[in-house]
């Protein structure tokens, strides 16, 4: 479940996704983004970004090479953004509103322009031997990080600007308290 706009976005386990609405929370919408089941959503603002899975024959299930788009305002369905390693996460950019970042199980990376998907930008994060479980990004928008199946954390950003919460501050550390003296445990003699 995703809070975006005026709605409380709940994804299914048959691809729909459903949009109550916050006043009366009664379903407002029903859409089917995806055949099989959603593995992922995010929304910012007024746009709801899926992923999902769907049904191949003879093949079982496998990961759309779509995300799918859906405007919050209109309640219509936007364009997809393709992604062709199969789109497994996505998490909309903090900062930039049309942005998202999708990523597949084994660590190819877009970051995308949901109003213009025609050139997105591509990174590979490097995980050998596993697949990425988890994707996230920092409110900042200043760090990225992906999650393995080894219980790996891959934290991407520049070193220099590196920063986790949009207003950060230095951390308070408590007054360094003088040691105690050490307790003589001999026996009184």
């Amino acid at each position: 479940m995703k809070r975006g706009g005026q709605y409380i976005c709940a994804g299914t386990a048959d691809g729909y996704v459903h949009f109550l609405d916050l006043i009366n929370y009664k379903v407002a919408r029903t859409w089917k983004a995806h055949s099989a089941f959603i593995n992922d959503m995010d929304a910012r603002s007024d746009v709801l970004v899926t992923c999902g899975w769907s049904s191949r024959p003879q093949h079982g299930y496998m990961l759309d090479h779509l995300a799918n788009v859906f405007d919050l305002k209109t309640l219509m369905p936007l364009p997809p953004v393709p992604f062709p390693p199969g789109a497994a996460f996505v998490r909309m950019h903090p900062k930039m509103s049309t942005t998202c970042m999708v990523a597949s199980q084994g660590g190819l990376i877009y970051a995308i322009d949901i109003m213009n998907p025609d050139a997105p930008s591509m990174r590979h994060a490097n995980v050998f031997n596993t697949h990425i479980t988890s994707l996230d990004i920092a409110p900042s928008g200043d760090a990225l990080v992906l999650a393995d199946a080894e219980c790996a954390m891959h934290l991407w950003g520049s070193p220099n600007k590196i920063q986790f919460t949009e207003y950060g501050s230095p951390t308070e550390f408590a007054d360094q308290v003088a040691p105690s003296p050490p307790i003589d445990w001999s026996p009184d003699v």
